[in-house]
């Protein structure tokens, strides 16, 4: 049995956190882990990651990276969420105020674990951008290594330090690799992480 599944909650949010906007200018990113008992009443293990690189040209950018894990009634279960998300701003946006947010709870559960990472960056790019190819295959390449250590015995202190380090290569790569109309990306903002305990 893989050691996270010891009596734990881990969050881990980044800044800007609050309520989600209403109504969402730009792309989301929502990954939702869900784990209980099956119906032979045995423990489940559910885990999900997602990686993504999206563009947006309105003029409010309200993006949301959500990572969501839960654990409920059932004994030993594990919920593991995962997501990192990029967002290319192509326009001179009035507004620009994505949310990153990761939850992570056990409800009902005992023995069970849960954990969930986010991880956001945005970037004004100054008109159309995207990936080139080589960026492409080097997102492709984060995930493969993402799956792979969510696939590992670690403790959920060594995968939030392996999934840190992920999400700092994720920004530098975004950034080597965005083919646009004009100058390197600038205003880049990197949202810096912060541990966040549920009341």
């Amino acid at each position: 049995m893989r050691r996270l599944t010891a009596v734990l909650t881990i969050t881990i949010a980044l800044l800007g956190l609050g309520a989600l906007p209403a109504v969402a200018g730009g792309p989301n990113n929502f990954v939702v882990s869900d784990a209980t008992a099956a119906a032979t009443g045995a423990a489940t293990f559910d885990t999900n990651s997602r990686m993504v690189v999206g563009a947006t040209g309105t003029d409010e950018v309200t993006s949301a990276n959500v990572a969501r894990a839960v654990a409920h009634d059932c004994t030993g279960c594990q919920a593991i969420a995962v997501a990192f998300q990029a967002v290319l701003v192509t326009s001179d946006a009035d507004t620009v105020t994505p949310r990153n947010l990761a939850v992570a709870t056990n409800e009902r559960c005992t023995s069970c674990a849960a954990f969930a990472f986010a991880f956001q960056y945005v970037v004004s790019t100054g008109g159309p951008a995207h990936l080139s190819p080589g960026g492409d295959r080097g997102v492709a390449a984060l995930r493969r290594e993402v799956a792979d250590d969510l696939a590992t015995d670690l403790t959920p202190e060594e995968l939030n330090a392996r999934l840190t380090d992920v999400g700092h290569r994720f920004q530098a790569l975004v950034d080597s690799e965005i083919v646009h109309g004009g100058g390197h990306p600038n205003d880049g903002r990197l949202r810096e992480q912060e541990d966040r305990t549920p009341a």
